[in-house]
């Protein structure tokens, strides 16, 4: 039976993302979404992700980098609308896996002020989000990745990033902030098991009632 069921969602893949998705008018997310290609949200549209919907990633690396090819990115807005304690969105590999790349993460690439992400729960990306616009990330699980758990890099100057109630667990760097005119606020983080730097800042750092430990390096600078 568990054959059978893997050999259809296989099938659902291969129907429902069979090459790079462009959504190109507001869409809203439910249920189980599965994806083995790149999805585009274009500058302008938004795509809402409700609560209790199941992100089922396919493995595919087209390219032979050794990361898998899903990625969302966002040029427009997102909102993701869980709650990590009872109505979770999920993000997860179609099968179970340790690959800590198995798919790149979600890109956001916006100009939207505060795309909104609440109660996701992400594993196997390279890079779990990965900011370069304004965002509220809140009450958020992030582990089993290979870089930096939330990587804020913007483009442009003075631009915030609001991270809340948020655990990272098990990857490189919990956070990466590499705009020095950018702000990050960070308050009740759970940083656990970085491999590597845990928080590397080079703008404006405000973090509260955060706690860290199991890591190799803890270096802020």
């Amino acid at each position: 039976m568990k054959k059978y069921i893997i050999i259809n969602i296989l099938c659902l893949l291969a129907f429902f993302v069979n090459s790079q998705q462009i959504i190109s008018s507001n869409t809203t997310w439910s249920g189980s979404i599965f994806l083995s290609q790149k999805v585009i949200v274009n500058p302008g549209v938004v795509l809402n992700i409700e609560p209790s919907t199941n992100v089922i990633i396919g493995y595919v690396d087209s390219n032979g980098d050794n990361i898998g090819d899903v990625e969302i990115e966002v040029n427009g807005k997102l909102n993701i609308k869980g709650n990590i304690a009872c109505n979770p969105v999920i993000f997860s590999p179609l099968t179970p896996s340790i690959n800590k790349k198995y798919w790149k993460g979600i890109k956001i690439n916006s100009n939207v002020l505060n795309d909104s992400i609440f109660g996701a729960d992400i594993s196997n990306a390279d890079m779990p989000f990965n900011v370069m616009s304004s965002a509220i990330i809140r009450d958020c699980r992030l582990r089993m990745f290979e870089s930096n758990a939330i990587n804020f890099f913007p483009v442009n100057n003075n631009v915030l990033l609001q991270l809340q109630s948020t655990s990272i667990k098990k990857g490189r760097t919990g956070i990466y902030q590499g705009n020095s005119t950018s702000k990050l606020k960070a308050d009740w983080i759970y940083i656990d098991s970085c491999t590597n730097a845990v928080i590397g800042i080079s703008g404006d750092l405000e973090l509260k009632s955060s706690k860290i430990f199991n890591s190799t390096l803890f270096d802020i600078f």
